[in-house]
């Protein structure tokens, strides 16, 4: 029987510091084929939708150290859409996921790892995607990363992971509604993450424990407005529209990934609490856990389950997930895949249950989300 190789590309115990391997070109260049099917519904709204869309992804060596990234999604949707909500909507669209030119430097055992990148930065990623702080989003700026890693034996390793962000919380909104010139909004993130792991085939594993601040300043009324209907507390409408309170904290959380022959085992707890906003809306937790079987042939099954909560004013509901229903919300979610790796194709089956923490007269009900998602990654 063959075994999955830790590292592979579907494993998700994987070696820590990977340098991408460009070849004699200098550029790697991979195109995704997206469908996806979604419906959202609560007793008062219906959102059905099909998507398509070609996301490709560029990355070139422009020297030994100097390097490009560029990824998109182009694409277009149907469906019949009866919500109050503009990010369900069913419209054409371009979405800029990455756009960075970086500096990267590894020395030659790759124990230490360095990027400084500027550009369109990929929160999501840098956030280890944790929805309920912001979900997929590029925000122009400049990212720092650091990496250290003690090989102390073949397949025993421990070190940290420290990244930080400077930028600003963009919106994708082309709204001009505005009584007079504000000040442009500026972000501030900062995480460190100490992390202790063994590659080795017949019994891995690798335990993270982070923790991170982060702040905003100035958001605008654009900002302000969108995320009253999501669940911030928000004064006044329009471009009067004001945050109760300002957005300023910290988060944290761990997660493990326990890997023998064929199947893996990834729990999670994620954490971020505003500091800025009163106790009992201030607060989000995700937890969950994946499991993952590997074939012969390293294809894999994967099944996802979470819960979250996530308080009025924990996070900026303008920037978060809309699956999970932005803020004042909690519920729980499942989603099943299974990934042909040598095939580049992967089918995915999600479903999320969204309620509300607190009444706001119809402002937000509770609310379901099915999705059926098709990808296929060709690379040239």
């Amino acid at each position: 029987m063959v075994e999955p190789l830790v590292g592979s590309k579907d494993s998700i115990l994987k070696p820590e510091i990977r340098i991408p391997d460009y070849g004699s070109r200098g550029w790697n260049l991979t195109l995704k084929l997206k469908q996806r099917a979604d419906r959202w519904e609560n007793s008062l709204e219906d959102s059905l939708r099909y998507r398509i869309s070609v996301d490709p992804e560029l990355n070139m060596k422009l020297s030994e150290y100097f390097f490009f990234d560029l990824r998109m999604g182009l694409g277009a949707t149907l469906g019949s859409v009866q919500t109050r909500f503009g990010d369900l909507r069913a419209n054409n669209f371009i979405f800029l996921r990455e756009s960075s030119l970086f500096f990267r430097a590894a020395n030659k055992d790759k124990s230490f790892w360095t990027k400084l990148s500027i550009g369109a930065i990929n929160q999501s990623e840098f956030l280890n995607f944790f929805d309920i702080m912001m979900s997929l989003r590029a925000l122009p700026g400049l990212e720092q990363m650091f990496k250290y890693e003690n090989n102390y034996s073949k397949d025993k390793s421990f070190g940290f992971d420290l990244r930080s962000f400077q930028g600003v919380p963009a919106s994708q909104s082309l709204n001009l509604n505005f009584n007079e010139k504000e000040n442009t909004p500026f972000y501030l993130n900062a995480n460190l993450e100490f992390f202790i792991k063994d590659l080795n085939p017949k019994f891995g594993y690798r335990l993270g424990i982070n923790y991170g601040l982060f702040d905003y300043s100035s958001l605008p009324s654009v900002i302000a407005n969108e995320s009253r209907l999501y669940g911030n507390s928000v004064s006044d409408f329009g471009p009067n529209a004001e945050f109760d309170y300002d957005f300023k904290g910290w988060y944290a959380g761990w997660r493990a990934v326990l890997n023998v022959p064929q199947f893996e085992f990834a729990p999670y707890v994620k954490i971020v609490t505003n500091t800025a906003a009163p106790d009992g809306q201030n607060q989000g937790q995700m937890a969950g856990a994946t499991f993952r079987y590997h074939d012969k042939y390293l294809n894999s099954w994967s099944l996802h389950a979470f819960t979250f909560f996530n308080e009025k004013d924990a996070s900026v509901a303008s920037y978060n997930s809309t699956t999970l229903g932005h803020n004042n919300r909690e519920g729980y979610g499942i989603n099943l895949a299974y990934n042909m790796r040598e095939r580049g194709l992967k089918f995915e089956v999600q479903y999320t249950y969204s309620d509300i923490i607190e009444e706001n007269g119809n402002l937000q009900i509770p609310s379901h989300f099915y999705g059926l998602r098709m990808e296929y990654r060709n690379e040239l």
